[in-house]
């Protein structure tokens, strides 16, 4: 294993939670909708998803599969109908789309899109008529201006750091650049130019 492998399993062990996301499957769902989920996860792995991505689609393919309580092939649009009401009352922020709920009709979509129309690409085929009418409302970064760190605080940040070069370069590096957390911890020395 690459040493850049070995620093990103170590740190999030994506294949380790994947795998306890199939033995939950296994345990938890029906054989035929064990062996389609697993189809499914292929189809991730054909597409290049990250391992990151595969899990997050696995873990709200089991909780959608849970709240289905009977095989993908007996499911008819009512029953999809059922799913989105309960996710909403379940996971909705008094009745408003969360990240939570959209991800998961976004997911069902796509899902019964491949099941039903054997690709996740809508460009290619559309959407089946049980999930055309799902919407779901993507939600705006609830982020503001005031949220963010000044100028200050980064100055702080920095001497907090005291003599440590590397996490001062990391934290400088991270503000300017204004990256992502994994990002950041994923840049090699072959990233940077030099100039």
């Amino acid at each position: 294993m690459a040493q850049n492998e070995i620093g990103k399993e170590s740190l999030y062990n994506y294949k380790k939670s994947l795998d306890a996301v199939f033995r939950q499957i296994d345990d938890e769902c029906s054989k035929k909708n064990a062996i389609l989920l697993r189809k499914y996860a292929d189809v991730l792995v054909k597409e290049s998803h990250a391992y990151a991505t595969q899990l997050c689609n696995m873990r709200r393919m089991l909780c959608l599969t849970r709240k289905m309580k009977k095989d993908w092939e007996k499911t008819k649009k009512l029953d999809i109908d059922r799913i989105v009401i309960e996710v909403v009352k379940e996971f909705a922020d008094n009745g408003q789309e969360t990240n939570y709920t959209y991800d998961l009709k976004r997911t069902l979509k796509i899902f019964w899109r491949w099941y039903k129309l054997g690709s996740r690409n809508f460009n290619e085929v559309g959407d089946p008529d049980e999930t055309r009418d799902i919407k779901a409302k993507k939600i705006e970064d609830r982020l503001a201006r005031e949220d963010l760190l000044t100028e200050q605080d980064m100055k702080m940040l920095l001497d907090a750091c005291e003599e440590n070069l590397r996490d001062r370069a990391l934290l400088a590096t991270h503000a300017e650049a204004g990256t992502r957390p994994g990002e950041i911890l994923n840049l090699q020395i072959k990233h940077v130019v030099f100039i």
